[in-house]
């Protein structure tokens, strides 16, 4: 069905290809990081944001743990890891938790699109 179509047949391996990278990626990144924020207290792969402080903009950890005691002006990302929230801690934006595959490939489509879309605005 492809013979013939060679522009739909550019596009089939590039998503492929595409697909198969992502996948390995996905089984190779279990490596710890965190968005770099100046007021994070990070010991180990665990992050807080502590009782009193306020973290403006969106906060990303991977392969790790977060303990929101404070406030997180943005949106939240935790990415094979734990988030918890105490009783005193708030965040203005959304908590996304990925821990799966297709979550974690969803992730990364969204957030390629939105790089894409702030290139052109």
């Amino acid at each position: 069905w492809l013979k013939g179509h060679p522009l739909l047949a550019a596009a089939s391996l590039f998503v492929l290809l595409m697909t198969g990278s992502l996948f390995s990626a996905w089984n190779e990144d279990k490596h710890f990081s965190v968005s770099k924020q100046s007021n994070l207290v990070v010991e180990n792969s665990k992050v807080t944001v502590p009782e009193g402080e306020v973290v403006k903009g969106d906060v990303t950890v991977k392969n790790g743990t977060l303990l929101i005691e404070g406030k997180i002006e943005g949106d939240v990302t935790v990415i094979n890891g734990e988030k918890y929230l105490a009783s005193a801690g708030q965040v203005t934006g959304d908590i996304e938790e990925v821990d799966e595959m297709f979550e974690w490939l969803w992730y990364h489509i969204k957030s390629i699109s939105k790089d894409v879309i702030n290139v052109f605005s």
